[in-house]
């Protein structure tokens, strides 16, 4: 695990990283198990190649997220341009921002959210390739873009008001999405795009 030189001295970082004003470049590596992270008000990257984390909160700033391997045990919330490739994480809320969600999966590895992956006010951007979403995907209000070509989606596809569209070209979903009964065509199990 790689802290930036000024962050450097004893544990204190993780506690005090909102209040220093310093953008942080954090990387959690394999055989490591960190706590709670609440990374600063500025622009801070976020790495995680393996370990585990209890919860991620990125704050404020145009954050930017990668996750290949490990474990957030807990919530990985208010991120912004977030690529996940493997590993696992409990529940994701990217809260208020034009957000970017990507979800793939890498040679020999699993992608798992186990329960939703939310995205709140803002014109948000989510690419599902492969991996699976234990409930629901869920967006706020905003022009959305939502694009599946792989995966499951064990819930359903909701979204808010605003001119969205999805996109759906392969992998499964379990639920009749909410989205289904205003989208042009209606949602089914061959659509292959449609706006609400």
């Amino acid at each position: 695990m790689r802290y930036p030189h000024l962050l450097a001295p004893a544990a204190l970082p993780l506690l005090v990283l909102p209040a220093l004003g310093y953008p942080q470049d954090l990387t959690v590596s394999p055989g490591d198990s960190l706590g709670a992270i609440v990374q600063t008000q500025q622009i801070d990257t976020f790495t995680m190649t393996g370990g585990t984390v209890q919860s991620l909160n990125q704050g404020q700033g145009f954050d930017v997220f990668r996750m290949t391997g490990g474990r957030i045990a807990g919530e990985f919330g208010d991120g912004d341009d977030a690529e996940f490739t493997g590993g696992e994480i409990d529940n994701v809320n990217m809260k208020l921002a034009n957000n970017i969600f990507r979800m793939s999966q890498g040679d020999g590895a699993t992608t798992v959210i186990v329960r939703n992956l939310v995205t709140g006010l803002g014109d948000d951007t989510i690419i599902i390739r492969d991996g699976t979403i234990g409930r629901d995907i869920s967006t706020s209000n905003g022009v959305d873009k939502v694009s599946m070509s792989g995966g499951t989606l064990k819930g359903e596809m909701r979204a808010g008001n605003g001119n969205d569209v999805f996109a759906w070209s392969g992998g499964q979903i379990g639920k009749r999405s909410k989205w289904a009964t205003t989208m042009t065509p209606p949602l089914s199990a061959h659509s292959t795009s449609a706006t609400r």
